[in-house]
């Protein structure tokens, strides 16, 4: 008779229940995460099971992420393809978007990302895992600016004091460099900034708890 995993591989699976790794969540178990950190002062995330379905396991997620000029939120969906122990492989995608919330500055990013995950579990507390995923973004960082003023918003003073040549050309320079973009005025700074990077990460999780 088949009694299902016994207490050492139900604390194992605990102890290896990481945000970042391959391995999704069994049915209806919750993982909750707090951050703390720069650029993004504050952060959390809920993620819920919702089982495995034909021997492929799928978890979803709520993110939220904010440094208060500008608060984001997110979904996520994982997938478990493979969990042999001590490796697991999957795969994540994730959309979401933010602005300010508080004012007219007309300031908001869009984002998605996707890619795979492989997990390494040892020790039964200590998860590593390799991400390589796209990241595509399109922000908004001053509303738009025509015929010598700004449409229909409260622009922050930064973009303010670009347009009416305020600023001095070091602030300029850098403002330019941030953005890639040798256009200056007629450029991202007043139109949408956007762009797709392919990243590499390494995680290491270790459970100090059950």
């Amino acid at each position: 008779i088949d009694t299902g995993p016994s207490s050492d591989d139900l604390i194992a699976e605990q102890r290896s229940q990481s945000s970042f790794g391959a391995k999704t969540l069994r049915r209806e178990k919750v993982n909750v995460d707090i951050g703390v950190g720069y650029p993004y002062y504050l952060s959390a995330a809920f993620h819920i099971g919702a089982g495995r379905f034909s021997d492929i396991g799928l978890d979803a997620s709520l993110l939220i992420r904010t440094f208060f000029q500008r608060t984001e939120l997110g979904l996520r969906a994982r997938v478990n393809l493979v969990d042999v122990r001590p490796f697991s492989l999957g795969a994540f995608a994730e959309m979401g978007g933010g602005s300010t919330f508080f004012d007219d500055s007309q300031r908001n990013t869009f984002y998605f990302r996707g890619g795979g995950l492989a997990s390494l579990t040892g020790l039964g507390r200590v998860t590593i895992t390799a991400r390589l995923y796209f990241d595509l973004w399109s922000d908004r960082h001053c509303p738009k600016f025509e015929g010598g003023s700004f449409v229909e918003s409260d622009p922050t003073q930064v973009c303010e004091d670009y347009a009416s040549g305020m600023l001095d050309q070091e602030h300029v320079d850098r403002i330019n460099f941030l953005l890639d973009d040798p256009g200056g005025a007629d450029g991202k700074l007043f139109d949408r900034d956007g762009g797709a990077r392919l990243i590499t990460s390494l995680v290491v999780a270790f459970a100090i708890r059950q």
